[in-house]
């Protein structure tokens, strides 16, 4: 055989059990052991067969994979499972995706309780303490002599318990596992076999004992009478340096030893910002789990940081939830969004999710055999107005102590009242906006709505030219209502205006404000406001030719006098479209559907300060939505000494270059896979070979207008 038949064992388990960040049974150096049993005939020599897969570790930072404490619990996940971990029991939860349909589904959740651990027979006290978190991914639990640790891996978890002196009296160290929710299938070489009720199941990977100075021993797992138990022997105890680890590992699977599918990483758009003030709340459709549409969420803190790693399912219902959008009510935020029941025929449904990223679903708000899409939110508070597109009209739903009212009409007539907005003025009325179609033209209109959801007044001509006007958007800056629109001009086709309108309804602009009226289109707009003025941001085709659309911008004023224009918000190659807005303290976020990497759409964002600088320009856009490392394309060259495993990793949503190299015995030198080219854009099948002591890559890229070939020595 060859150790390349090794490294190549790679290809089939890397996309369906991605690397792991812990140890696990058979990586890692090992003690000396007595000489292994010469390898089998595989049919004559220079034929190739398949040594157990090697792992290449983890690509996913811990902060993908954190734990977090909600105050019962501390729950994480990742692409094949969710893990929670409280009173001392370890639930985990099996996920998988089928490759031909995209649904996701769930397997029954699997309870792992440490019962009982002893030496030479003599019982360890093993009492739960207070579990406590060491690192983002990592929890332990103090029991006496031993530490559990439980770490949150991209493939499942890991089961350890540290010990960390040598333990009192002879004997060996055995370790007993009780398991709930699953039953026992079968025990192989990769370890012990459950499956749930609902078909998905987990594998309970035989052990390593592994000492301070780096020896490992394989330590076999066994099922008895309902328990897993684990047994180290007393004179591997006796040679070992402390502080030494047992670390079996739990990962999901279809049946037993044929893993669980992750993620598909796929294309996320469509987003919506909201805000508490001091932070970030983003909204987007996402197609990871499925080729249907899921809602997502994250938090981002003024600074930049992306909170929610892999993001908050908001809303994993069956069919397609599409065009979220949510606003901040004092303990939280609301989400809502398009259910889609079929064609042609969507609900408006709605969640809450708590500062913490808690989701309590608010069921369907609206849910008639009209056609109810667009939904747009504001609050005033605690509470806030929902509205959205009905059929040709305008309904809407107060969200009031945590629930919504019955839908009322807002707009409602014989010409077509199509795309809302709303803005709320905490202490006074929401404005609710609106594009009628007046014969062949379209206007925006506009209409006051009270607290107690009781439409104010008659309808406001905000822009009523003979000129096409619509796609509003709506925002309160502490004193007035501001909205935005486009408006076709004559040989600038769409352009930007905008208009505030007072706490009572009066119009304080005698016309329309000329925001932007540059060549090209401009489309599309949002804006966030706070008390010291607005930023708009819109779609622009300007460089239709050179960067197709991009994502511009301006900085207005409380007197709507513009400050700050064409504010290169995004410009970056590809297209840039639906920009989403959020204010907090006297900044924004932009957020915006980017398609620079060619194979999937993502939601990008950029953080401008009040004079309208970018603070996360180009290259630094903030990546907003992360899901699953899909590993593909592996590419083999052969070096002095080393075997140079190079692929293409999708750490969404770019897709990278990475590099792993292993010795002549195959095991591999670099625990944490290095990068190649970590460009924006997408790194693809990559091709390798040697010369001496340096390895030279090739792959496609796609940083340019087309796919071009880039080269990298290592």
């Amino acid at each position: 055989m060859t150790k390349l038949a090794s490294i190549m064992a790679f290809v089939w388990t890397a996309g369906a059990a991605a690397g792991a960040t812990g140890c696990q049974s058979g990586d890692g150096p090992t003690a000396p052991e007595p000489a292994p049993e010469p390898a089998p005939d595989r049919g004559g020599a220079g034929n190739l067969y398949a040594e157990p897969a090697i792992e290449l570790g983890s690509s996913v930072s811990p902060a993908a994979l954190a734990l977090s404490y909600d105050g019962a619990a501390f729950r994480g996940g990742y692409a094949t499972h969710d893990v929670a971990v409280v009173d001392g029991i370890i639930d985990v939860t099996p996920w998988h995706r089928d490759p031909e349909t995209g649904q996701r589904r769930s397997g029954g959740a699997i309870g792992l309780a440490t019962t009982a651990a002893a030496v030479g027979g003599d019982e360890l006290s093993i009492g739960a303490g207070a579990a406590r978190q060491v690192a983002q991914n990592i929890v332990e639990i103090p029991r006496g002599a031993l530490v559990e640790r439980i770490t949150n891996r991209e493939d499942g978890i890991e089961q350890a318990w540290r010990l960390d002196a040598p333990p009192a009296g002879g004997g060996a160290l055995t370790v007993e596992v009780a398991v709930a929710g699953h039953r026992f299938v079968a025990a192989t070489a990769s370890g012990l076999h459950f499956q749930s009720e609902r078909g998905l199941g987990f594998r309970y990977s035989h052990a390593v004992w592994r000492d301070a100075s780096g020896a490992a021993w394989d330590i076999e797992a066994r099922y008895e009478e309902g328990r897993i138990v684990m047994t180290v022997p007393e004179e591997i105890l006796a040679g070992s340096a402390y502080p030494a680890l047992l670390d079996p590992t739990v990962t999901g699977e279809q049946f037993a030893d044929v893993p669980v599918n992750g993620t598909t990483g796929a294309n996320s758009r469509a987003s919506d910002a909201a805000s508490d003030g001091t932070g970030y709340f983003l909204v987007w459709q996402d197609q990871r789990d499925s080729r249907d549409d899921d809602i997502f969420a994250t938090r981002v803190s003024a600074t930049g940081e992306v909170l929610d790693q892999t993001g908050i399912r908001v809303s994993g219902a069956a069919g397609v939830q599409q065009n979220p959008v949510a606003a901040f009510v004092g303990t939280g935020y609301v989400v809502a969004w398009e259910h889609v029941v079929a064609t042609g025929n969507s609900d408006i449904a709605a969640a809450f999710v708590s500062m913490t990223g808690a989701v309590t679903q608010l069921g369907t708000i609206a849910e008639t055999a009209a056609n109810e899409t667009l939904p747009a939110i504001a609050a005033r508070g605690g509470e806030a107005l929902l509205v959205w597109q009905d059929g040709s009209d305008v309904q809407g739903a107060l969200l009031v102590a945590g629930l919504f009212t019955p839908a009322f009409p807002i707009a409602v007539g014989t010409n077509v009242e199509k795309e809302p907005a709303v803005s709320g003025n905490p202490g006074g009325d929401y404005l609710v906006t609106f594009t009628e179609t007046v014969g062949t033209n379209d206007n925006v209109r506009g209409r006051l709505v009270s607290a107690l959801g009781l439409p104010s007044g008659a309808a406001l001509d905000l822009a009523a030219s003979a000129a096409a006007e619509g796609a509003s958007a709506a925002a309160f800056d502490g004193t007035n209502h501001v909205v935005a629109w486009s408006i076709v001009h004559s040989g600038t086709s769409n352009d930007i205006a905008a208009r505030r309108v007072g706490p009572t309804g009066a119009l304080l602009e005698t016309a329309p404000v000329d925001v932007n009226r540059s060549a090209g289109a401009q489309l599309g707009p949002d804006l966030a406001c706070n008390p010291g003025g607005c930023f708009v941001a819109w779609e622009d085709t300007r460089n239709l030719a050179t960067t197709l659309r991009d994502i511009l911008g301006a900085v207005l004023s409380p007197a709507l006098a513009v400050t700050a224009n064409d504010v290169p918000v995004s410009t970056f190659l590809r297209q840039q479209t639906t920009p989403a807005v959020g204010s907090a303290g006297t900044g924004y976020l932009a957020a915006w559907s980017d398609t620079r990497d060619l194979d999937t759409t993502s939601v990008r964002g950029a953080r401008v300060d009040a004079t309208g600088a970018v603070l996360d320009a180009a290259a630094a856009a903030l990546t907003l939505v992360r899901s699953t490392s899909n590993y593909q394309a592996p590419a083999i060259g052969q070096t002095s000494g080393y075997f140079d495993l190079f692929f293409a990793a999708s750490q969404v949503p770019d897709t990278n270059l990475l590099h792993v190299r292993f010795n002549g015995d195959a095991v591999q030198q670099d625990m944490t896979p290095r990068v190649v080219s970590g460009a924006p854009y997408a790194q693809l099948a990559p091709a390798a070979t040697g010369i001496g002591a340096q390895a030279f890559a090739v792959w496609q890229d796609a940083r340019g207008a087309d796919r071009d070939i880039y080269g990298a020595r290592v």
